[in-house]
C-alpha cells in the first residue's frame, strides 16, 4: 500500500526517477553480469554527433527481379548479419528501406569496425546456391588466384554490400533527434545525416566510403599501430573525391 500510495502520488519526475532506480535495481537483484549491463547501456541511440553507417546491396533490384525466391532468402541472410553484429559494435538501427539499412554509432573505432567485420562475414556464409549460380551482376563468386601453394582467395561471395560511413560535427549545423512516433525509433534530421546517406551511393559493392573525419582517424591510429588498428588490419585508397555543398 505504502509502494502504491508512493507512486500515485508521485511528481512525473519523481516517476521517472524511481522507474530508472527500478531497472537498476533489478538488474543488481538478478545478478545480471556486468557486460550484459553495459551491452544494454550502449545500443541506446547516440545522441551526441553520432557516427552514421548506411548500407546498400549492389544490384538488388535486378536481383531480385531474376531471382525472386532465392533473392529473399539471400536478403534474409544479410539481414540477419547485419543485425548480428550490430551488438558486439553498439550500433543502433535506425531505420530500413528494402535492402538499405541506416545505423547510428557513438563513436568511429565501433562504426568502422564494424563496417570491416560485415564486409568479411559476408564472404563466409552459406549462400543459396541457385544465387551464386546464376552469375549475374553482384552475384557471382569471384577469386584471385595466388601460388600454386596457396589457395585462391576469395574476393566476392554472395550479394555485395556498398557502406558509408559519416561522424556528425557541430560545423554541419543542428542535428534534430526525435522519435519516430509508428516504429518508435530514433530518428536524425539536418545536414550530417543527409551527408552519411549520400556517401553510402557513392560506392560500388564491397566498398566502404567514407569522409574526411573518418579518414584522419584512421591515419592516426594506423600510423601510430594503436590496439584498434592491431585488432582491425586495414588500409585505406585516397580517391580524391571532393563533395561541394
Amino acid at each position: 500500500v505504502i509502494v502504491s500510495n508512493l507512486l500515485y502520488f508521485a511528481s512525473p519526475i519523481a516517476l521517472a526517477f524511481l522507474l530508472v532506480a527500478n531497472q537498476q535495481c533489478m538488474m543488481s537483484w538478478c545478478m545480471v553480469p556486468e557486460d550484459v549491463i553495459q551491452q544494454f547501456q550502449a545500443n541506446e541511440p547516440p545522441t551526441d554527433f553520432p557516427v552514421f553507417v548506411n548500407t546498400d546491396i549492389e544490384s538488388s533490384s535486378a536481383l531480385w527481379g531474376a531471382l525472386g525466391s532465392v533473392m529473399h532468402d539471400a536478403q534474409d541472410i544479410h539481414d540477419n548479419l547485419l543485425r548480428t553484429l550490430l551488438v558486439p559494435h553498439h550500433g543502433y538501427e535506425i531505420t530500413t528501406a528494402g535492402d538499405s539499412f541506416q545505423l547510428a554509432f557513438h563513436n568511429i573505432a565501433d562504426a568502422v569496425a564494424y563496417c570491416l567485420e560485415v564486409q568479411q562475414k559476408l564472404l563466409q556464409q552459406e549462400w543459396p546456391q541457385a544465387f551464386v549460380d546464376c552469375h549475374m551482376p553482384g552475384s557471382a563468386t569471384i577469386t584471385t588466384h595466388q601460388s600454386l601453394l596457396k589457395r585462391p582467395k576469395m574476393v566476392f561471395h554472395g550479394v555485395r554490400v556498398r557502406m558509408g560511413i559519416h561522424a556528425s560535427n557541430p560545423a554541419e549545423g543542428d542535428l534534430v533527434n526525435q522519435v519516430h512516433p509508428v516504429t518508435g525509433r530514433m530518428m536524425y534530421v539536418g545536414l550530417s545525416e543527409l551527408i552519411g546517406r549520400e556517401v553510402s551511393d557513392i560506392g560500388c559493392g564491397g566498398q566502404i566510403i567514407v569522409t574526411a573525419p573518418i579518414v584522419r582517424w584512421l591515419r592516426i591510429n594506423l600510423a601510430q599501430r594503436t590496439e584498434w588498428a592491431k585488432a582491425h588490419p586495414c588500409f585505406y585508397l585516397d580517391m580524391g573525391l571532393q563533395i561541394m555543398t
